[in-house]
C-alpha cells in the first residue's frame, strides 16, 4: 500500500466547514495565528486542481503543531519542514503578477512551518529559511519571530532584517553539516551581506560546500561551489592567485553542474556556461594564449 503524504493523509481527515472562510475550495493560502514568546498556530490549506493555484482555489486541511491527530507526532520537525517545503514549491510556481499576494502568502506559510522544523535544529529547515530570506520572498512580510519564538530586531528604518538572519540561519544549517548551506553561507561572507565581509573565510565555506557535496553525490551541491571556487583562484580573491588550480575547479565546476543539468536543473544553465568559459580563459591563460 502507498504512503499517503500529510497533505493526502489530512485531507481525508478534515471534514470542511459549509459556511465559512475554510469552507472546501474557499480556503484561504494559510491562516497564521501569531503567539507572543512561542511559534505561531499554522492553518494548511491545500490547492485544489491542477495546475494553477488562482483559478481551481484551496481547502483547508488542518493545523501546525498538530493537536488533531491528522499529521501525526513530529518529534523532530521533519513534517514540519517538509510542509513548509511544500508551500514554498507553491509560492514558486505562481508567476502571474496579479497573484502576487497569493505567492507572498506561501512564502510566510513556508516561513513559519520552516521556523518549527528549525527549532528542532533541522539543517533543511534552517536552510530553507535562510533562503526565503536571502532572496526576499515575503517582501518584507515575515512574522518577526526566530526559530526560538523571540522577537527578531528590526534595522534602523524599521524593516526586516532579511541579509542577517539569511547569515544567521544559513549558518546554523552550513554548522548542521548542510552542503547548499555551506556554500551560500560563502556568498554572504564574500557579499558582506548579514556579515562582515570576508574573503577567505568565503573560500573556506565554498570548500567544505564541495567536500559535503561530493559525499551526498548531489551535483548542484559541489558543481556550484566549485564554479565559486574557480572564480576566487582566478582573480585571487581570498586566496592566491593561481590558474592552474583555478582550471582545475572550473572543470569540477563543468562536470557537476553539466550532470544537474542534464537532470533537468535547468536553472543552472548560466553557471554551467560560466564554468565552461572560466576553462577558456584559464587555459588560454596558462598557453600564453592572452
Amino acid at each position: 500500500m502507498t504512503e499517503l503524504s500529510a497533505c493526502e493523509r489530512a485531507r481525508a481527515a478534515y471534514a470542511p466547514t459549509r459556511g465559512n472562510v475554510h469552507e472546501e475550495g474557499n480556503a484561504p493560502v494559510v491562516k497564521i495565528q501569531r503567539r507572543t514568546g512561542q511559534l505561531p498556530v499554522v492553518w494548511v490549506s491545500v490547492p485544489e486542481g491542477e495546475p494553477t493555484l488562482e483559478v481551481t482555489g484551496r481547502t483547508m486541511v488542518g493545523r501546525y503543531p498538530d493537536v488533531l491527530g491528522i499529521f501525526g507526532p513530529d518529534e523532530y520537525g521533519v513534517e514540519a519542514t517538509n510542509l513548509g517545503a511544500r508551500y514554498a514549491g507553491q509560492g514558486l510556481d505562481i508567476q502571474d503578477p496579479r497573484f502576487l499576494p497569493d505567492r507572498i502568502d506561501c512564502f510566510r506559510a513556508a516561513e513559519a512551518l520552516s521556523l518549527w522544523g528549525a527549532s528542532h535544529g533541522d539543517a533543511q529547515a534552517l536552510c530553507n529559511l535562510g533562503y526565503f530570506y536571502a532572496y526576499d520572498r515575503c517582501q518584507g512580510g515575515y512574522l518577526g519571530q526566530d526559530e526560538f519564538g523571540r522577537e527578531v530586531p528590526r534595522e534602523p528604518d524599521g524593516s526586516f532584517p532579511c541579509d542577517r538572519r539569511a547569515y544567521e540561519c544559513y549558518l546554523r544549517s552550513a554548522q548542521a553539516g548542510h552542503p547548499n548551506a555551506c556554500y551560500k553561507v560563502g556568498d554572504l561572507l564574500a557579499a558582506g551581506r548579514g556579515c562582515q565581509k570576508d574573503l577567505a573565510a568565503a573560500v573556506s565555506q565554498w570548500e567544505e560546500g564541495y567536500e559535503l557535496g561530493r559525499r551526498y553525490r548531489e551535483p548542484v551541491w559541489w558543481g556550484a561551489p566549485a564554479l565559486r571556487l574557480g572564480r576566487a583562484y582566478e582573480e585571487g580573491e581570498g586566496c592566491e592567485h593561481d590558474f592552474s588550480e583555478a582550471l582545475r575547479w572550473y572543470k569540477r565546476s563543468v562536470d557537476g553542474l553539466s550532470e544537474a543539468v542534464q537532470a533537468g536543473e535547468w536553472l543552472y544553465r548560466k553557471s554551467l556556461r560560466d564554468a565552461r568559459n572560466g576553462v577558456i580563459r584559464c587555459e588560454q591563460e596558462l598557453d600564453g594564449g592572452y
